[in-house]
């Protein structure tokens, strides 16, 4: 699709202005599952940015021992974090309940841009959405961080996730997104692709290639990393934390020592942003 059917297209679906709710709140889709120590920690963070926020955590399945600190914690944090609970079920792929809850972005996000990150995920700068939020507009619609590599991974992906965007930290300008027919879903016949690619689909798969489809315009801001703590200006990631919890993994330990940096890190900005700091 060229640049100009493209904007035409847009412009009759009401992705018009540039500038569309620039100065409106950003929502932010925060996938959780039973770390509940992370999302404290990393709430404030976002909540005291300097552009407003609307926070959606999306629990995609938390065991009954953690649903009482988890409802404390979005209740504790104010009217601006709102608590999705998701039923456990037997996934058709790994990848679906993170893709799930970045889908939900579709009927839960009643602001232009949404921004899809995790709770592993911890903002260094306090005006990371307030910048993120005048880079993607209806030219650029996309703006994040390229997913890490898949060169280890047989299969389709290992040949096609270069330029894909990550949902660790990626903002999105719905108007446009919702004109060109985005989805998270994990499987998505047009693209015909069927189950060899299955095997080693990711979460972010089905997002990028509806980009692709439909011609539209992505900056990348930097570039993840497979299984290392990722810290650059504006956020510090403990790669893998949340997963390597659930599945028990030797990752998990090493993670565990970023994290709890990160923690430290995040109770003193927070308690530095909170002041005007």
């Amino acid at each position: 699709m060229s640049r100009n059917l493209r904007e035409e297209r847009l412009r009759r679906q009401g992705a018009v202005s540039r500038s569309c709710g620039a100065n409106q709140p950003v929502t932010i889709n925060l996938p959780h599952r039973d770390t509940p120590d992370l999302l404290e920690a990393v709430l404030p963070l976002w909540l005291l940015q300097t552009h407003p926020v609307v926070i959606d955590v999306v629990d995609t399945g938390s065991t009954p021992d953690n649903l009482p600190a988890l409802k404390k914690i979005c209740a504790a944090a104010g009217p601006n974090v709102r608590l999705h609970l998701l039923q456990q079920r037997l996934w058709k792929h790994a990848s679906e309940p993170v893709a799930i809850a970045c889908e939900l972005s579709q009927i839960f996000a009643d602001t232009p841009r949404v921004l899809w990150s995790h709770v592993d995920v911890f903002p260094r700068r306090r005006d990371l959405v307030e910048h993120w939020a005048s880079l993607c507009d209806s030219d650029t619609p996309v703006v994040g961080y390229e997913i890490s590599p898949r060169d280890h991974v047989n299969g389709w992906i290992a040949s096609n996730w270069r330029g894909m965007l990550g949902h660790s930290l990626t903002m999105g300008y719905l108007p446009a997104l919702r004109a060109c027919g985005w989805s998270y879903a994990v499987a998505r016949d047009e693209f015909g692709l069927g189950e060899i690619a299955l095997q080693t689909w990711d979460t972010e798969v089905t997002f990028n290639l509806c980009l692709q489809q439909a011609a539209i315009n992505r900056r990348i801001i930097g570039h993840d990393l497979n299984y290392e703590h990722l810290v650059d200006e504006w956020h510090g990631h403990a790669r893998s934390y949340p997963g390597s919890k659930i599945s028990g993994s030797e990752h998990a330990r090493k993670a565990r020592a970023w994290v709890d940096e990160e923690i430290a890190i995040a109770r003193g900005s927070a308690a530095a942003w909170g002041s005007g700091g």
